[in-house]
């Protein structure tokens, strides 16, 4: 049987990698689909030269016109099916009135898929209709479980390559003080009015002064050698630019605070004995993982910055609160479980999200020869064929990646198979442990 070409887009490598990697695998073995795994931007001349997709599956879809990359391959591929992985979903209040759809082809055009019933409703109030809708759940949460955290490396495996002491408490801060790294004129290009510019200052304020209140307080810890802390950069932030933050805020590190973006949240979370962050959502992934995960708020957080699931957060709101925070096991940093029932009753209620997503693509794939495509009969008139043509080359040489803030999301084909291997022995493994319950069952 033919197989059904799939695009399928990665923007952050450690965010999104894993979940396509398995979703190739199992969709590839059981639907007749062919899914490529290429970076949005890194690879966009690539994969504008390449044969066209049927399904086109994208890592967000917020708006096509006027979108770096998303509005080249919508005009590239204007018969191919468009999914919206939305990999943005829980959004605090400042920024969801910009994560909607926007334009009428992300609304009407494209398939969305969703973690829950609330991204559902939030979906629909900006004009989607609930058919072009899956709830799904969260494919990232999926992998803290068995058997896909099966083929994470352990505690030992990351010791070992970054030189620390395994018995020693280890405090992981995924960060997300965006708006700190953000230049004034950046805030006045993105503001909507006057008011949202006002807004927006004061959320870079905070997250300036946080940040530093929470490298001083990481910091002194550190040099006391209760805990071995680990501060991960967000994906958009680099580490020099976080390094250079860091020189700025407390001079030269003590030697147990390390500045690392290797590897993946994931791994780290499943790691570490204490999970600390800003208001972000790694938050609800430590809760998942059954790890303490605690919110770091020196001071008050800005309204704009204040999100539903906030209040299930234990807060550190003192130095000394910290500190004992990161004393692996103490009692005040042992309750993350009101936030992982929470996330577990709103994103992963619907069965393995992963697996969920390897049906929906394949099942796509499946219903015809032709799958189902985002605007039909727009083909009929050979100007468009040229518009398509044209599309593809002005956005081969348009489309471009900013390395400092995709740092490490670069992957080769032969990476690709890697992964897909590894999940294969993983999975391949599941599925007959599963098929021998049934068998005696």
């Amino acid at each position: 049987m033919k197989r059904v070409p799939v695009l399928w887009f990665v923007e952050h490598r450690a965010r999104e990698f894993d979940v396509a990697c398995a979703v190739k695998c199992l969709a590839e073995a059981t639907y007749p689909v062919e899914i490529r795994i290429r970076n949005i931007y890194l690879h966009a001349a690539r994969v504008l030269a390449e044969p066209e997709p049927a399904i086109v599956v994208h890592p967000f879809f917020y708006r096509a016109e006027g979108a770096l990359g998303t509005e080249h391959y919508v005009k590239a591929w204007p018969r191919a099916l468009h999914f919206n992985l939305a990999w943005e979903e829980l959004f605090y209040s400042a920024n969801a009135r910009v994560k909607g759809p926007s334009d009428d082809f992300a609304r009407t055009r494209v398939v969305h898929h969703a973690w829950g019933e609330f991204y559902e409703r939030f979906l629909v109030e900006h004009g989607v209709s609930r058919e072009r809708i899956h709830v799904n759940g969260n494919p990232a949460y999926q992998l803290y479980k068995r058997p896909y955290s099966e083929v994470l490396p352990g505690r030992a495996a990351l010791a070992a390559r970054h030189g620390l002491e395994p018995s020693d408490p280890w405090v992981f801060i995924p960060e997300n003080y965006r708006w700190a790294f953000q230049p004034p004129h950046k805030l006045k290009k993105i503001a909507a009015s006057a008011a949202h510019l006002g807004e927006l200052e004061e959320m870079r304020e905070y997250c300036i002064r946080s940040l530093r209140t929470v490298l001083a307080w990481s910091n002194d810890v550190a040099r006391s050698g209760a805990a071995i802390i680990i501060l991960r950069p967000r994906p958009a932030t680099s580490t020099a630019q976080m390094l250079e933050f860091v020189q700025e805020a407390i001079g030269t590190p003590a030697d147990r605070l390390r500045v690392s973006k290797s590897g993946t949240v994931r791994e780290w979370i499943l790691a570490s004995d204490v999970v600390i962050s800003s208001f972000s959502t790694t938050l609800i992934e430590a809760a998942i993982a059954g790890k303490p995960a605690l919110m770091a708020e020196p001071c008050p957080l800005p309204a704009g910055l204040h999100a539903d699931w906030h209040r299930h957060v234990p807060r550190l709101r003192t130095e000394d609160e910290f500190r004992s925070a990161c004393a692996a096991g103490c009692s005040f940093a042992s309750g993350s479980g009101a936030l992982s029932a929470w996330a577990h009753a709103e994103m992963l209620a619907n069965g393995d999200p992963i697996r969920g997503l390897a049906r929906l693509i394949g099942r796509y794939a499946s219903d015809t020869a032709n799958p189902p495509r985002g605007s039909a009969g727009i083909f009929r008139r050979m100007g468009e064929l040229m518009e398509s043509r044209r599309a593809r080359i002005e956005g081969a040489r348009t489309i471009s990646i900013n390395h400092e803030t995709h740092e490490g999301d670069e992957f080769t084909d032969v990476d690709v198979g890697e992964r897909v291997a590894e999940w294969g022995r993983v999975l391949n493994g599941e599925q007959a442990r599963s098929g021998a319950a049934g068998a005696t069952a």
